[in-house]
């Protein structure tokens, strides 16, 4: 290959050893990633979504795209600019949430999909603990992962925009919004809910972003004071006690509990104990390699039950499984031994420049 044509093509910076690529693709890398883990956590390991489908329906790769690639780049775009942390992140999850589940596919109201919870928890026209489970679900899952992993595998990227230009952002807002509006009329069509829960959920949302906005930089700062002494559990044993927990509650729990408003609140209490735990012992996870043992820990249900459902014909999702893994203990490894990992590497700004 001669000179001319290898400067053409260039690794995108992180972490990891990355192919040469075109510098398109290389310096978009870092939000392209983004919205494949997105989807990945939320979708393909849950089994929400096999990962065949989009590569056989393209409409369902649109919509996918749409929806979380769209909402995960505008959560992480507000905290950049707003320059909040976490609890920023949390909050607007939770609002994602609710224009997936609520006005999306409206699963918040009606009983379709929704199985035993439909009844289970339904008041004032509302699956509360559905919507309890799923609210803080995206919070994490579809939000909150990916933009952490994002931020260990690209750190050059942190508290940059993906989104810098004006008609960027607006560009993906719409795309939003108009993903959210084609899904609130193409699916569960015999679903709609009342006029009162439509404006109550975009009320919920708009409050949501509003306390999101004025939210603390950081978990440190909502007052919960440091902690005298270590976690007990490790970084990635505590992210498997938080997903196991949650979702023993959130499928067990409303059969052992009479009383769904007591599951809806265990739901939420479990979270926000664990949030509270984390702000307590921040020291730990100032470390990237403990946030990542943290990430990989809370993944765990996620990556068996995509196994499972391999056995169920979703024949793509130990590809899912196998490409999280890779990418979770190579990253593993160069965070617990940097120099080991280290190497010389092009940037792209440097390949630019040549």
């Amino acid at each position: 290959m001669s000179d001319s044509i290898r400067a053409t093509w260039v690794r995108p910076a992180g972490v990891l050893t990355f192919p040469r690529l075109p510098p398109v693709l290389a310096r978009n890398l870092p939000w392209l990633v983004l919205i494949l883990l997105s989807i990945t956590f939320a979708e393909f390991l849950t089994g929400s979504t096999f990962v065949l489908l989009p590569l056989l329906n393209p409409l369902s790769a649109v919509f996918l795209v749409g929806l979380y690639g769209a909402g995960v780049l505008l959560i992480r775009e507000a905290k950049v600019r707003w320059q909040t942390g976490w609890p920023t992140v949390l909050l607007l999850g939770a609002a994602y949430g609710i224009a997936e589940e609520g006005l999306g596919t409206k699963t918040f109201f009606g009983p379709a999909g929704v199985g035993h919870l439909a009844v289970y928890g339904h008041w004032i026209g509302v699956n509360w603990v559905w919507a309890a489970e799923l609210a803080t679900f995206h919070a994490i899952f579809s939000i909150a992962l990916p933009i952490a992993v994002i931020a260990l595998l690209f750190p050059d990227t942190e508290g940059r925009s993906f989104l810098p230009r004006r008609r960027a952002l607006g560009f993906v807002l719409a795309t939003f919004v108009v993903t959210v509006a084609a899904m609130f009329v193409l699916f569960n069509r015999t679903e709609i809910p009342s006029v009162g829960l439509v404006v109550a959920s975009v009320a919920a949302i708009a409050v949501l972003i509003v306390v999101a906005r004025r939210a603390p930089r950081g978990l440190g700062n909502l007052g919960v004071g440091r902690a005298a002494a270590p976690s007990v559990l490790g970084p990635f044993s505590l992210g498997a006690a938080f997903v196991w927990g949650f979702f023993a509650l959130s499928w067990i729990g409303p059969a052992l509990l009479p009383v769904p408003a007591v599951a809806a609140v265990a739901i939420l209490a479990w979270c926000v104990g664990f949030g509270v735990h984390l702000a307590r012992h921040r020291e730990e996870y100032g470390r990237p390699a403990a946030r990542l043992d943290f990430v990989l820990g809370s993944l765990t249900f996620s990556l068996v039950l995509a196994s499972i459902y391999t056995v169920f014909g979703d024949f793509g999702a130990p590809l899912a499984v196998a490409g999280v893994l890779l990418l979770g203990l190579r990253l593993r490894a160069h965070l617990r031994d940097p120099m080991g990992a280290a190497r010389p590497r092009d940037t792209i700004e440097s390949a630019a420049a040549t």
